[in-house]
């Protein structure tokens, strides 16, 4: 049996504080000195204005008085309201700048972002004076850093280091309604540590019944709820879009087959079965598939089944019951085809909101007036794969002269990411195309029209199969509302803001109300292995691994613990009375997943050490090669010359030949 490490072990490692830090007061006295100066800049004065104007400062007064009165606040709002930007300013000024607060975010992208727009907010430099972030691979704080906007990574590694979390008055975790795993491991030992911290105030910020069910498995604090919004943007789903979209002719076909079959007397099996069936001819022979059939040259010829296209009147008036059936038959299609049935009406809902600005412009060229910019559409996509697709066909058929086309996913490096949040050139589209990623806590200001594909693509783990598989799944409830809120609202009476949802509104009604949350989704052998360390940090002999997990709002599967348990054993990385090894330890202070880590250690034995961690580092490595279109051909020689395929599979090559000489190198990393 391995040896093992107890909890007195690990005490004397890390002694306990003899004094916490000075817990500020929050009262409703004058700000500080540095504020008052601040609000005679003409530059603070106008943010401010924008400040005042976010529907989070109508519980302003509420959260302080809140925070003031309870250890443990929750702040419920919609996505878009300024909790995540605001609130810790609130706390911040209203300690006469002796808070030190900390705001745990999921993604290096919204740590960094919401940083970055404080900072800006404060007339401060990032990292220069109280703003700071720190997220994996960047850190921009100094003595100075009171507001930290951090990873919920970084926070994990930060707990490792320094388990009594010193030096933090005031910890907020932002988006707990979409928490990941690491963010519900840590919600779990900072409830246990409450006790031992009496001055640490907590604060959980979300939207929807989700924090709703947090408050009550913290069974404390307060909850400070803000109002929905008065004007909300307009929500439309497949069948407004249909209709819109059958008004123009040159878009009407792009509706797809099963759209257009309103008026096609066939059973819906039939149907189902005689589409599927000339769709598998046409990948036989390499052609358009049924679900793309826009692209075939002749214009009487939709790429349908002759004994649906036959019955298909294309020019015929709509009713009711037409577009009733056609939608029903979208619905049945997209079970099948996925995202594949609507390629074609998401480009053509770009063009026709591109149509629809061409002719504003116009009407006011001919009145003599300013034409206006063109709006920012954000498209909700499953993954990289779709948002590489979509932007290939939407290329293909608008000028790239006056759309500025942004990938938003993890794939990407950080400094691209940012770039959403940046303005578009003057009579530019900006269009943003984005997976789950763009969910998580960021808004983007200018942005108009959304468009929401209502899917996502996960990993999930299958304990009976003991399996994790890649899925696309619908959304739940929860999430459309979130997407819905991403739409630009003016204030009073005028709603500009529209999202169009590219699904029905019966299938809208069967979501989920809430998405499940990422511990009841994942393999839990990294869970398991903190929530052990957690344990020993506590000294909480009395509770299982079990126990602890049964703590969550959202607790896992009693089948899912056990597998990774017994996985963890098998391992050497638990004993068998569920202690913690040194291999253990010596994996939780690696910041890669188990199995990569036992490799790691293993090739220090083998020595070849150096290459284990380039290939396994490469998992954290963005793409290597510049995605500037500008500079494709001088991207591509420079790929040709050492692989053939993904640049993952290459990568200790490219990692080799970097060391060698960075000089003759035409990419960057």
């Amino acid at each position: 049996m391995p040896s093992r490490i107890d909890a007195a072990q690990l005490a004397s490692r890390y002694p306990a504080p003899e004094a916490d830090v000075e817990e500020a007061p929050l009262s409703g006295a004058s700000l500080q000195k540095a504020l008052e100066t601040r609000s005679q800049d003409t530059t603070y004065q106008k943010i401010n204005t924008e400040r005042e104007a976010l529907d989070i400062v109508q519980i302003r007064a509420k959260i302080l008085g809140s925070i003031m009165k309870n250890q443990v606040v929750f702040v419920s709002g919609a996505s878009g309201s300024g909790k995540s930007s605001q609130v810790p300013q609130y706390i911040y000024d209203s300690s006469a700048a002796k808070a030190r607060i900390v705001i745990v975010t999921q993604t290096r992208v919204a740590a960094v972002a919401t940083a970055s727009l404080v900072a800006y907010q404060r007339l401060e430099e990032v990292g220069a004076k109280a703003v700071g972030y720190s997220v994996k691979n960047d850190d921009r704080v100094c003595d100075r850093t009171r507001i930290n906007y951090m990873s919920s990574e970084v926070f994990q590694r930060r707990i490792l280091a320094d388990p009594f979390i010193q030096g933090i008055s005031h910890l907020i975790f932002d988006d707990v309604h979409e928490r990941d795993w690491m963010m519900d491991t840590q919600l779990v030992y900072v409830k246990r540590m409450l006790e031992k911290k009496p001055n640490l105030k907590v604060i959980l910020m979300g939207n929807g019944p989700g924090i709703e069910n947090l408050q009550a498995k913290f069974n404390m604090g307060t909850l400070v709820e803000l109002p929905k919004k008065a004007a909300k943007p307009k929500q439309l789903f497949m069948e407004h879009v249909a209709m819109a979209l059958q008004k123009t002719p040159a878009l009407r076909k792009k509706l797809g087959v099963s759209m257009l079959s309103g008026d096609v007397e066939m059973d819906d099996e039939k149907f189902k079965t005689t589409v599927l069936e000339c769709d598998k001819r046409k990948r036989r022979l390499g052609l358009t598939t049924v679900a793309l059939g826009d692209a075939l040259p002749p214009e009487d010829d939709l790429g349908f089944p002759e004994s649906i296209q036959d019955q298909i009147q294309i020019d015929k008036k709509w009713s009711k019951e037409y577009l009733a059936k056609g939608v029903k038959r979208h619905d049945m299609m997209q079970q099948i085809w996925g995202l594949e049935a609507d390629f074609d009406i998401l480009v053509a809902l770009v063009l026709h909101l591109d149509s629809l600005h061409k002719m504003i412009c116009a009407g006011a060229i001919q009145q003599k007036q300013t034409p206006p910019n063109p709006a920012t559409i954000l498209i909700y996509l499953p993954s990289v794969r779709e948002i590489d697709r979509v932007r290939g066909m939407l290329r293909k058929v608008m000028d790239e002269n006056f759309v500025w086309f942004l990938p938003m996913h993890d794939g990407i490096r950080l400094e691209q990411q940012r770039q959403i949040f940046n303005p578009a050139p003057k009579g530019t589209r900006k269009i943003i195309l984005a997976d789950t990623l763009a969910d998580a806590a960021i808004t983007c200001p200018d942005v108009e029209y959304v468009i929401d594909c209502g899917r996502v693509e996960e990993e999930v783990y299958d304990p009976e199969l003991k399996a994790t598989v890649t899925k696309q799944t619908w959304i739940s409830k929860e999430k459309v509302a979130s997407r819905l809120s991403r739409c630009t609202v003016v204030k009073g009476k005028e709603e500009k803001g529209m999202c169009f949802h590219l699904f029905s509104n019966p299938r809208y009604k069967d979501m989920e109300n809430e998405s499940k949350m990422e511990i009841q989704k994942c393999y839990l052998d990294a869970s398991c292995l903190w929530i052990k360390l957690f344990q020993l940090h506590l000294q909480s002999e009395t509770e299982t691994l079990h126990d602890l997990f049964k703590d969550m709002a959202s607790p896992p599967s009693v089948l899912a613990i056990n597998n990774a348990l017994h996985d963890l054993k098998q391992a050497n990385v638990l004993t068998a009375d569920e202690g913690l090894t040194p291999m253990g330890w010596h994996l939780l202070s690696m910041p890669l997943d188990i199995d990569a880590g036992r490799a790691v250690l293993w090739s220090i034995l083998l020595g070849v050490f150096d290459d284990t961690l380039a290939i396994f580092g490469s998992k954290e490595c963005k793409n290597p090669f510049l995605e500037d279109p500008s500079q494709k051909d001088k991207v591509d020689k420079a790929k040709e010359k050492f692989m053939t395929t993904g640049w993952r599979k290459y990568f200790l090559k490219i990692f080799k030949l970097i060391k060698i000489d960075v000089q003759n190198v035409n990419f960057v990393v």
